[in-house]
């Protein structure tokens, strides 16, 4: 049987989210329809419009502005589809007219571009014998990013970082430094800029950007442990975390971590049934920490202690090994659920990478 045709719409880079340039949504479905007719080469309908919204956990903050957008599908007679990331499932999705399909999306990339793509290789063992811990940052312009490193300055001998501050950046760092003057900051920035496996990060206008793949997996064999700078540092409990490639890159590369992140990060990778780590450090609790500044002092403690004194490291090592079991059990399952739901649609499974795009 033929297999059934389709157009997927990445909702994070739509014209409907990004501009509001339209009058309606029906309007904008009127030009979106006409760029499929481009894609397609036809005009008919008889396709299935998989809208997906993987990457940005913010974007449905604004409920209405997707109801509106299925509504318009709906009245134009478009079949459709939305696949959301796993965090998104305590989410109230019910005002949406489509049917919905949840994976955990940073799991099954970093697993599918690592493994099934081979974008790099990855660690095969832990090195406990390894003086150094690592830290790679991506936007530095965060708390949890650049006055980090900044505090854990004294111990970048025995680290491998990255910072990538550039003038579209400068500014909004140099604030989350205040304890540092003009020279002191510029001083800093440039002894601390570095770029340790060589990725070429898209620099912005002010931000950056990259994906974290592919990556030098011996950056993690000479490593003790990494320092996760996760891309949120909410400290409220107010929305659930959002847990990336940051996380999993080095589970797959079997080190143990320490997460700067949301609050209730280790809490969901419990949920998803890993180990965390935090009973073989000084300050256990410091993923529940409300204050920002207490928080980071306490990745900092910990860090200190894991660099001079780490312990028990058989059982740390065992639950390396049940960590990365763990995580190629969970990419087999998000993979059978893409699966199911191209079986479901008659969707071809060899363009699943088309259908769900890993490389926005």
């Amino acid at each position: 049987m033929e297999h059934r045709d389709f157009y997927s719409l990445t909702l994070e880079t739509t014209y409907w989210a990004n501009n509001h340039l339209y009058e309606s949504s029906d309007d904008y479905v009127d030009d979106l329809l006409e760029e499929i007719k481009i894609s397609r080469g036809k005009s008919d309908k008889d396709f299935l419009l998989v809208a997906t919204n993987l990457w940005e956990m913010f974007l449905l903050d604004d409920m209405h502005l997707w109801k509106e957008l299925f509504d318009s599908f709906k009245r134009k007679g478009i079949d459709t589809l939305l696949v959301l990331d796993s965090c998104f499932k305590k989410k109230d999705t019910s005002t949406l007219d489509t049917e919905i399909c949840f994976i955990n999306f940073f799991i099954w990339r970093t697993c599918r571009k690592v493994l099934d793509h081979s974008a790099c290789g990855h660690n095969q063992r832990w090195n406990n014998d390894s003086k150094k811990f690592l830290m790679l940052i991506g936007k530095p312009h965060r708390q949890h990013r650049i006055r980090l490193l900044w505090k854990l300055d004294n111990l970048l001998d025995n680290a491998t970082w990255s910072l990538h501050v550039h003038p579209g950046t400068y500014e909004q760092c140099r604030a989350l430094i205040p304890e540092l003057d003009d020279q002191q900051f510029a001083d800093f920035v440039k002894s601390r800029n570095r770029n340790p496996d060589d990725i070429e990060i898209q620099l912005l206008s002010n931000t950056t950007h990259y994906g974290g793949i592919p990556y030098d997996p011996g950056l993690y064999a000479n490593t003790l442990f990494a320092v996760v700078s996760e891309c949120h540092f909410n400290t409220t409990q107010d929305r659930p975390p959002w847990l990336t490639e940051k996380t999993f890159i080095p589970i797959l590369n079997k080190v143990p971590f320490i997460i700067a992140g949301d609050n209730g990060s280790l809490a969901t990778l419990k949920g998803l049934g890993f180990r965390t780590f935090e009973q073989y450090l000084p300050f256990p609790n410091y993923d529940s920490i409300s204050d920002k500044s207490r928080k980071i002092d306490a990745v900092l403690e910990n860090t200190q202690f894991w660099i001079t004194n780490m312990k028990d490291t058989t059982s740390i090592a065992e639950d390396i090994a049940h960590n990365h079991l763990r995580l190629l059990e969970l990419y087999a399952r998000n993979k059978q659920t893409l699966m199911a739901m191209c079986d479901k649609h008659n969707l071809d499974k060899n363009r699943i990478d088309e259908i769900i795009n890993p490389d926005l």
